[in-house]
């Protein structure tokens, strides 16, 4: 039986359903009207939406394992395999250069692409076939070979969207997650004391032994398996197949 909600707790969702409403048409309308130099802005932007869900859910301001847990836990299952790799990419840079983090694991380029596709599976403009999520090897022309993060941004709009709706779904359920809720929604409320806290972390292997940065989230056994297999791979070749008339207008 579905324990008692609380007051506070009510408010919280009041207020976190305001939120919510904001994600239509703002983004779709973003998605449109960005060229492939601006989809960035798109991807910032959902990120802010799994900034403020996933405070939410573990009650934790500051904390970017709260956000890789958010996504772990709501988003498409095929997100948890690569969850902390794509936070990293994607919300740091975004955030504060206006462009996905630039990565490096075991002296590989660990780079990006952005597209508007409606599909899984769509073309780069270096005539590459790419797979949503998929992680790939690539061997640019005259460059060293890397690992490209695929991502569209159309997909990332629906998964953030069915993400939240799952948050929701267990709202009534779950004691904890409204408890976290409306204690993080009461601090955003009235005001949030920050402070800097050691991370008890080690220092991310998919940066350069320059950076001495420690704010990033450790990554996990599984992501690091998964980028090791992917360098033991051939790059992705040039397709030659037909590429499909784009219908993202």
């Amino acid at each position: 039986m579905p324990s008692k909600i609380l007051p506070a707790e009510r408010e919280a969702k009041k207020w976190l359903r305001r939120i919510q409403k904001t994600i239509d048409p703002n983004i779709p309308l973003m998605i449109q009207y960005c060229d492939d130099d601006g989809l960035h802005n798109v991807v910032r932007t959902i990120v802010a939406y799994i900034e403020i869900f996933g405070a939410a859910y573990k009650n934790h301001a500051t904390s970017s394992q709260a956000r890789i847990d958010f996504i772990r836990d709501f988003f498409d299952p095929k997100y948890r395999d690569v969850a902390t790799i794509f936070y990293t990419i994607f919300r740091h840079g975004p955030i504060h250069t206006l462009k996905p983090e630039r990565s490096w694991y075991k002296g590989h380029r660990l780079g990006w692409l952005v597209q508007k596709s409606q599909r899984a599976t769509f073309f780069g403009p270096d005539g590459r076939e790419y797979t949503h999520l998929q992680l790939v090897k690539i061997h640019p022309q005259g460059k060293p070979t890397g690992i490209c993060f695929p991502i569209s941004v159309n997909l990332l709009y629906r998964d953030l969207k069915g993400a939240i709706n799952k948050y929701f779904y267990y709202w009534n359920s779950d004691p904890k997650l409204r408890s976290n809720a409306a204690l993080m929604v009461e601090k955003i409320q009235t005001g949030i004391e920050i402070t800097c806290e050691p991370s008890g972390g080690q220092v991310w292997d998919l940066f350069p032994k320059k950076d001495k940065r420690t704010y990033k989230p450790t990554i996990p056994k599984n992501e690091l398996q998964l980028l090791d297999q992917i360098l033991t791979t051939q790059p992705v070749q040039k397709s030659k197949r037909k590429k499909r008339k784009p219908i993202d207008k």
